[in-house]
């Protein structure tokens, strides 16, 4: 046997212990870097060099202490919360485990920093690697333990060259206190030595020849033993825990060490297995853990009371200070003199600017623009002096980049001990974006209003004059009368249609049903469509689409095409030909990257009157007409671009328009193929 096979690791306790890459810092490194550091490598400490030379550790306690203590962290370097009294050893005299042991906890340390002899840094030992090393050391001589078992029963094999032969040494294993079991390939039973007899209950007697398999196995383990024994026919050793049953059906916890029998020229003829009840180290086992389990609890106990009595003495300040800098609101303490005492992220960041840039400020040259200055300082001082000055103001604040914000502000004056005003501290929201969408509301209705009001004075003007007889229904005026009512009313009809489609369309509530879809089947659908209009105006409709497949909604691209050539028919002269084409390009998806992808472009081309180019540019909005009498001649809405754009955008494209006055207009509008 090899000398080396019961040295299980040839690596030292060093090797095994040392942590040699040790997590490390230098002193001007700020606390929260090194904290960062700590969270990011999963490491409870960081050990603090100058020029490779330990000068100080800060591990998670002194974390705790710090966060209980209150001190502040922002700014601070590692230097001035480090543990500087640290002790170390050289690599030489980390040799025996319980002697490091004692060494942390004489000096209740967690941390034993490793120097060398010139005395820099090159690793570390910690309570938690130096357990590892002792639980890895234990595991490697278990396994070698049962690699040594296994050699032993292999060298015993050896010298069994027939079944007289196992019998004439199986006396010399009755006095094993071990469970030896002897089978043929087939788990047959050949030996049954009086241990077995005694841990098993059955008399070798009655086993002898019988399958292992029916004899030692409980019902749930039979399976496995099955398994085990065709590993085992292979010629390959198996050890391990498993549940076994004695005579009277009670089962045990067994640890089992099996091994092939080989003759003497080498062949498998057998197995031998050694079995042990491993019930009281089991129960010892788990005696241990709960021990430590309940050590455990007791620290975590002891921990959680000194945590507890520390936030209790701090509660009222960090639920205070949480709400403040995690509110998405924007919260701005100033002193009597309108300086700036505090300012919260929110507020920091809605107007680009740094704690150290507005800390000690004027509140009011610093943010305010100079014509709301004066009329704030006033109410401000109102407010200090004026317990009746309502706590509520409005008024816009100037960002870094000079950008106005609307806050609305809610006050509240801080006093100290003694009710003297120290202050005041307002908590604001930006409602910015809430005066704009207001504005546009308003800007909606009237153009809504005027839209809506042009038709229905139409129409009651029209019905009033035949209600009341003034025309007669029959004559041509009276027709002539209810032929404009009739449009009107169709032309009401669309405009209310139109804001509706466009609201669902910019809410979501109407969702694009996407299909593999072939334009030149859409653009034909579209051509059978305007076809009969165009020929009887005198325009010729064009269609160039050589076919590409796509994902989209066929219903909702049917409904920009028809309204892109709807327009281009109204407002094109006879003798004038409008083109439908279709085409592939490749359009940019990403700048930085300038990455394309492939994309469809269809162009819908004009000879009419064409667009000015001031008009190129604001045509997609809405009720934008080129003329203010088109709504009246051509029967618009104003709204119809405007859906075909959020169509398009919804798909992932881009639509746009280019124009000459006095030759035409062309629309494009690009789709992805994917």
């Amino acid at each position: 046997m090899p000398a080396d096979s019961l040295n299980p690791s040839s690596q030292s306790l060093a090797d095994r212990a040392v942590i040699f890459s040790p997590l490390t810092v230098t002193p001007e490194t700020l606390i929260e870097d090194a904290i960062a550091r700590m969270h990011q490598t999963q490491s409870s400490y960081v050990m603090i060099v100058d020029q490779q030379h330990p000068i100080g550790i800060f591990t998670e306690r002194d974390l705790v202490q710090i966060l209980a203590s209150g001190q502040p962290t922002e700014g601070r370097t590692i230097a001035a919360v480090m543990t500087t009294e640290i002790r170390t050893i050289s690599v030489n005299q980390v040799s025996d485990a319980l002697t490091l042991f004692e060494l942390m906890c004489q000096y209740h340390i967690r941390h034993l920093p490793i120097v060398d002899e010139a005395g820099r840094l090159s690793g570390i030992l910690t309570q938690k690697s130096l357990r590892q090393s002792l639980i890895s050391r234990h595991r490697e001589l278990e396994q070698a333990q049962v690699r040594l078992s296994g050699q032993l029963e292999a060298k015993q094999a050896e010298n069994y060259q027939a079944e007289a032969q196992i019998r004439f040494q199986a006396g010399l294993l009755d006095a094993v206190a071990q469970a030896v079991i002897a089978t043929d390939l087939e788990g047959n039973i050949l030996y049954w030595n009086r241990f077995a007899e005694t841990l098993y209950g059955w008399p070798a007697v009655e086993v002898l020849g019988r399958s292992i398999l029916e004899v030692t196995p409980t019902e749930t383990t039979r399976a496995q033993a099955a398994e085990i024994m065709i590993h085992l026919q292979s010629g390959e050793q198996w050890s391990g825990e498993f549940l076994v049953q004695r005579k009277d059906g009670t089962s045990f916890p067994a640890w089992v060490m099996n091994s092939p029998i080989y003759d003497s020229q080498g062949i498998l003829v057998g197995i031998v297995g050694v079995s042990s009840d491993i019930s009281d180290r089991k129960r010892i086992e788990a005696e241990r853990q709960q021990a430590e389990q309940a050590l455990q609890q007791a620290y975590a106990d002891l921990e959680d009371r000194v945590e507890a009595r520390t936030t209790d003495l701090r509660q009222a300040e960090q639920r205070w200070r949480t709400l403040l800098e995690n509110v998405h609101l924007a919260v701005v303490g100033l002193d009597c003199d309108g300086k700036i005492i505090y300012a919260n992220p929110f507020l920091l960041n809605l107007t680009g600017y740094d704690t150290a840039d507005v800390l000690g400020q004027d509140w009011f040259s610093k943010f305010l623009p100079p014509s709301q200055q004066p009329l704030v300082k006033q109410y401000f001082q109102q407010l200090l002096s004026q317990p009746d000055t309502p706590l509520s103001y409005q008024h816009p604040i100037l960002t870094h980049a000079g950008t106005q914000r609307i806050i609305a502000w809610n006050n509240t004056v801080l006093h100290n001990g003694r009710e003297h005003v120290i202050g005041t501290m307002s908590i604001g929201e930006d409602i910015t974006e809430r005066f704009a969408i207001d504005r546009m509301k308003a800007e909606f209705i009237s153009v809504v209003s005027h839209e809506l009001r042009t038709p229905l004075t139409a129409i009651h003007g029209g019905i009033k004059l035949l209600s009341k007889g003034l025309v007669p229904i029959q004559s041509e005026q009276g027709l002539q009368l209810l032929r404009l009512a009739a449009e009107q009313s169709q032309r009401l009809v669309r405009l209310v249609n139109d804001i509706l489609e466009l609201e669902r369309l910019e809410s979501g509530k109407s969702s694009l049903q996407k299909c593999p879809l072939n334009t030149h089947d859409l653009t034909g659908q579209v051509a059978d469509l305007f076809q009969v209009t165009a020929n009887q105006v005198g325009i010729a409709l064009e269609v160039s689409d050589p076919g590409f497949e796509i994902m989209a909604d066929g219903d909702r691209l049917n409904q920009v095409l028809t309204n892109l050539i709807d327009n281009a028919i109204k407002f094109s002269t006879a003798g004038t030909a409008i083109q439908l084409t279709v085409e592939s390009r490749e359009y940019v998806t990403e700048a930085s990257s300038g990455q394309s992808k492939p994309a469809v472009l269809f162009t819908v081309r004009d000879q009419g009157r064409g667009i000015p180019p001031e008009k190129c540019a604001t045509i997609f909005e809405r009720f934008v007409q080129v003329d203010a009498s088109d709504s009246r001649e051509k029967g618009g809405t104003g709204l119809g671009l405007t859906i075909c754009q959020s169509i398009i955008e919804q798909h992932g494209g881009s639509i746009w328009v280019e124009s000459t006055p006095g030759e035409g207009s062309c629309f494009y509008f690009t789709l992805p193929v994917g």
